[in-house]
């Protein structure tokens, strides 16, 4: 009913035929990229991984020891994992040896 009323306003037939809109993307919903920032800490279990409501961007947050601030933001879910690669990278202890400040390994003989 609402129909015919509209379409009598616009001044056409209610029985003319109907033009598809034109195509346009659909905006994903919350809930889908909630999701999907779920998988990606289920896939990246080093990392706190979230959809922001309001910036509409994913931000993760890592759970290992980097500079204070830290903190990866992204439009779309796939530009996440290289940059998480990247920070794990140079989070990396570097393989030469110990570092300033490690406690030194203490070896034991136990007698008997």
């Amino acid at each position: 009913m609402a129909e015919a009323a509209w379409q009598a306003a616009r001044g056409t037939p209610a029985s003319a035929p109907q033009d598809d809109p034109p195509a346009v993307p659909r905006r994903p919903d919350l809930a889908e990229m909630k999701q999907a920032a779920r998988r990606l800490e289920a896939d990246n279990p080093r990392w706190i991984v979230l959809f922001g409501d309001y910036s509409r961007q994913f931000v993760a947050f890592p759970r290992f020891d980097v500079p204070t601030g830290t903190v990866l933001s992204a439009l779309y879910p796939d530009a996440l994992p290289p940059r998480m690669r990247r920070i794990e990278a140079k989070a990396r202890p570097a393989a030469s040896g110990p570092r300033a400040g490690d406690a030194p390994t203490v070896m034991f003989r136990l007698a008997g």
